[in-house]
């Protein structure tokens, strides 16, 4: 069964939120020494980019300005290129990327929704 276009959008809300949170105030140089929060970050990343894979033509329309190419391509990236990360790109891709993503989201889901 595929998933419904809202339920890709919690789960990228979700994912998103959390990545963020997980930073918190740390710098890059910390990032850099965590392989945990590397493993972590990764993987929130790449579900936001599969997510964003599975949604229909008509809810990526309703979000234009969202990078829909390149969060599917980043997506890839981590799981077919996993031996080459470049963690800079993550850590760049959570502390830049993000909040934009949750602000364009966040009207789109529902109050009632569990998101994060």
């Amino acid at each position: 069964m595929r998933p419904d276009d809202e339920s890709l959008l919690v789960d990228m809300l979700v994912a998103a939120r959390e990545a963020h949170a997980l930073c918190g105030e740390l710098t890059l140089e910390e990032f850099l020494l965590d392989r945990l929060l590397q493993l972590a970050l990764q993987k929130l990343v790449e579900n936001i980019g599969e997510a964003a894979s599975r949604l229909s033509p008509q809810a990526r329309a309703k979000l234009p300005e969202l990078p829909w190419k390149d969060m599917v391509g980043m997506r890839n990236r981590l799981v077919h290129d996993y031996m080459h990360v470049n963690l800079s790109k993550v850590w760049h891709v959570v502390e830049e990327d993000l909040q934009p993503l949750i602000t364009a989201i966040e009207p789109l889901v529902p109050p009632d929704q569990p998101a994060g």
